[in-house]
């Protein structure tokens, strides 16, 4: 593969399956917010002595987003496989072009077919995946930090910036 600074999954992979798969990352996200939400709302009634009728209405929205956003959750899941499937077939089928017209080395080339491309798409098409899935869930979480409590975001901010900030004055020391 040449070395280019298009990620590999902008180059080999299909844009309209990359969006889904971002919408996909983005609805598990708010899976995990509404997750929260409800167990906020359980320990809200189990500290008051009744259920009122307006709180029958809230579960049953927070049942229903729920069922949806776990649906999406699988969904994303097969989206992801399909996606890398996809990357992984585009890929051979350049490579198997490369055999065709260049077989000065078949072995080299059959390696690289086996072995050498499923290595490639677990350590490029997929981590490629996982740094979009981090970069999204930083940016959702952030947001919701900042719509909680901005000076606890800020807190949380800094925290996270200190080991970061260590390591990079530490570096020039340590190496």
């Amino acid at each position: 593969m040449i070395k280019s600074k298009i990620p590999e999954i902008f180059k080999y992979g299909s844009k309209p399956r990359l969006i889904i798969l971002f919408i996909t990352m983005v609805s598990n996200l708010i899976f995990n917010v509404l997750m929260a939400m409800i167990i906020g709302f359980i320990t809200k009634v189990a500290t008051e002595k009744g259920i009122t009728v307006c709180m029958w209405e809230r579960l049953g929205v927070y049942f229903i987003l729920f069922a949806m956003l776990g649906g999406l959750m699988i969904l994303g899941v097969k989206i992801k496989c399909d996606f890398e499937k996809s990357c992984l077939v585009k890929i051979k089928r350049i490579t198997s072009k490369s055999i065709i017209y260049n077989s000065t080395k078949p072995e080299e080339y059959l390696s690289l077919c086996t072995n050498d491309l499923k290595f490639y798409l677990d350590h490029a098409i997929e981590a490629e995946l996982n740094i979009v899935q981090n970069i999204v869930t930083f940016i959702i979480s952030a947001f919701a930090a900042v719509k909680i409590s901005p000076i606890l975001f800020v807190v949380y901010f800094v925290a996270i910036m200190i080991p970061f900030i260590r390591t990079k004055a530490l570096k020039k020391y340590l190496l």
